[in-house]
């Protein structure tokens, strides 16, 4: 078995955990590999990242909260590797308890006896003004947003060619079920069961009373068109939260489920429910 280490760089506590753990795995006999969380941002940094390791993992275990399990998860695009999230994080809502044991987690993991919980991904097609297209992939979700100057995006958005609405706000969200708990939520959006195929369509602060949340088919595409020059100019597109390199200003975007799925490995199968009535609802 060879296994990716991924530790976030800023946290002392991951990085003694990264080394006891590559110390038992090679007293195993286990090829490892090590980075750091540093060299995950940039859209483009990190998507050639795996292509520079030793081995083609068949495990990923990432010592970090959210931002470098998802950040790991889309450099993963098109390996078969389950990732087990382990928390050195903040928020640490797609992760295990780091108190459970890194070498406990990892060792059960690699006897199959962990949960697994199969993720929807996005594939996004950003079309730019000459008519040029760029393609990304989103495990969380894609936001189109108003730029630095601060103006008020105008756009329309239709799903499966079906128009929807014209709007005027601060943009728009797409998300998926396990992005749901992230900026969605922020939102406004709905809590949704990480097995839900589908996407969540959350405009972001619309200048509206009548706007909502739709959850879209697993089939359906999302388009959103910019109708204004000057938004044009001004939007920008973030992915998982890193901002997307645009040569050009965009007209359009075009949302659908990818075909890669993210395999996440949990110690209960109860993980999402007992950690979103621990984090969101507060009578619990």
């Amino acid at each position: 078995m060879n296994i990716l280490i991924v530790k976030n760089q800023a946290n002392p506590e991951a990085a003694d955990a990264s080394y006891t753990l590559m110390a038992y795995l090679q007293s195993q006999g286990v090829a490892c590999a090590c980075v750091g969380s540093e060299e995950l941002f940039g859209i483009k940094e990190r998507s050639h990242l795996v292509d520079e390791l030793p081995f083609e993992p068949d495990l990923a275990v990432i010592l970090g909260g959210d931002g470098t399990i998802i950040r790991s998860a889309s450099m993963l695009k098109g390996y078969d590797a389950p990732i087990l999230g382990i928390n050195f994080g903040h928020l640490g809502f797609l992760a295990n308890d780091s108190k459970e044991g890194v070498i406990a987690l990892v060792s059960r993991a690699m006897a199959d006896e962990l949960h697994s919980s199969r993720r929807t991904c996005l594939d996004v097609t950003a079309i730019l003004d000459d008519e040029s297209t760029m393609s990304f992939f989103a495990v969380n979700e894609v936001c189109i947003s108003r730029g630095i100057t601060g103006k008020t995006l105008q756009f329309s958005f239709d799903i499966s060619d079906v128009p929807m609405a014209n709007l005027k706000g601060d943009g728009l969200i797409v998300s998926t079920a396990t992005g749901s708990t992230g900026y969605s939520l922020a939102a406004g959006g709905p809590l949704v069961a990480p097995n839900f195929d589908g996407m969540i369509v959350q405009p972001l602060a619309p200048h509206t009373l009548l706007s909502r949340a739709v959850l879209a088919d697993p089939n359906d595409v999302v388009d959103v068109r910019l109708t204004r020059a000057e938004d044009q100019q001004a939007a920008m597109i973030l992915i998982d939260g890193d901002l997307a390199p645009l040569p050009a200003p965009i007209s359009s975007l075009q949302v659908q489920r990818a075909k890669e799925t993210i395999t996440f490995l949990y110690s209960r199968p109860d993980h999402f429910l007992r950690y979103s009535s621990k984090m969101f609802f507060s009578t619990c």
